[in-house]
């Protein structure tokens, strides 16, 4: 018989770190507010030591298990240069944000400013980043 740890990938546009792999470290109870109901939840723990509950029962089926896949120094050194990146220029927690590329600000005929509504997928603001950060880490390897 053979056992390796289980990884976790978000897949709904509102997951915390969508698209993101971790790796699921355990089972908890969790009690999301105080005299609230208690939870099965899965503890996933990112690259970075960022751990996260996730409610185990899922009708809607927002995340994806399969085998964890330990990531290179390269994988990990490019997120982490990415979520930094997005940091200096959004300031701290921005690397956690998403965005909805339908409800970006449009500027309306009478030149005022407003939000388009829309379902469109949604991915986290440091993703914007991951190329210019790969460019750097392949930039200081040659």
């Amino acid at each position: 018989m053979k056992v390796v740890d289980a990884g976790f990938t978000g897949t709904h546009r509102y997951s915390f770190r969508v698209g993101e792999k971790a790796r699921i470290v355990g089972v908890k109870m969790v009690q999301p507010d105080e005299g609230g109901d208690w939870r099965t939840c899965f503890e996933v723990e990112y690259f970075d030591g960022k751990r996260d509950y996730v409610p185990l029962w899922d009708p809607d089926a927002t995340y994806d298990i399969a085998k964890f896949h330990e990531p290179t120094k390269e994988q990990i050194e490019i997120e982490r240069l990415a979520r930094l990146m997005c940091e200096k220029a959004h300031g701290s927690g921005s690397a956690d944000m998403i965005v909805n590329r339908g409800q970006l600000p449009v500027i309306g005929l009478t030149g005022m400013r407003f939000i388009l509504p829309g379902p469109f997928g949604q991915m986290p603001l440091w993703q914007d980043f991951m190329q210019a950060a790969r460019t750097a880490i392949e930039d200081k390897e040659t």
